[in-house]
């Protein structure tokens, strides 16, 4: 899942014309998905070609909030960080309640659904966020509080591109399929194949920008 997001998020850094190197990240929610995200692949031979291709976000970024409500999970990070050399990226542990509060060009739902209101995509708004792209399940409001619609195109009218978590957390199910093609046809997995497989994540979202962007729509729609 965490190179699916990857490949999404390297999408959204295209069309915005962003450097990841020059760039400034939020990330909400410190799970497993996020610890791969921000440390790539463990330092293991099968993880060889796993991890040319993707460092972390660490490795890639200049600047990184995180929070979430387990102190636990955070002290895992933090600790990590702290024991496995330098990165080119600092990382920060912030409130849960302040992560919306800071200048980011990259905020990172990977925690709760539904975190997408019209207040908070204001706040990002103000802090001149350009992309929003994380692993959290429905993070636009529900349709049954009838803000989704408005939340979508409140994004759109900002300025701010989306990343439909549809489109963007789909690594494990597309690793699954791929491992079951393979063993349909008795086959052994291959680690270069099944990243490839991934990166076709970012191609996907390339037509879903095109698309939103040609007909005038919002990308979460």
């Amino acid at each position: 899942t965490a190179y699916g997001v990857y490949q999404g998020l390297l999408a959204a850094l295209k069309e915005k014309n962003l450097d990841l190197k020059q760039s400034k990240v939020a990330i909400q929610g410190a799970g497993a998905v996020v610890h791969y995200l921000l440390f790539g692949f463990p330092e293991e031979p099968f993880y060889q070609e796993a991890r040319r291709r993707f460092k972390g976000l660490l490795h890639l970024c200049h600047e990184i909030f995180i929070c979430d409500i387990s102190e636990t999970a955070l002290e895992k990070l933090n600790s990590l960080y702290r024991t496995e050399g330098s990165f080119p990226a600092k990382l920060t542990v912030v409130e849960p309640s302040k992560i919306f509060d800071f200048p980011v060009h990259v905020f990172m739902p990977c925690a709760l659904g539904g975190i997408l209101t019209l207040a908070n995509v204001m706040k990002l708004s103000q802090q001149e966020t350009l992309i929003i792209a994380g692993c959290a399940n429905s993070q636009l409001p529900s349709l049954e509080k009838g803000d989704f619609e408005a939340a979508d195109e409140a994004l759109k009218k900002a300025g701010i591109l989306y990343l439909p978590d549809y489109g963007l957390n789909v690594g494990g199910v597309a690793i699954i399929n791929y491992e079951l093609r393979k063993r349909a046809l008795g086959q052994s997995f291959v680690m270069e194949e099944a990243l490839t497989e991934l990166e076709k994540i970012q191609s996907r979202l390339e037509q879903v920008i095109e698309t939103a962007t040609k007909e005038n729509l919002p990308t979460g729609c």
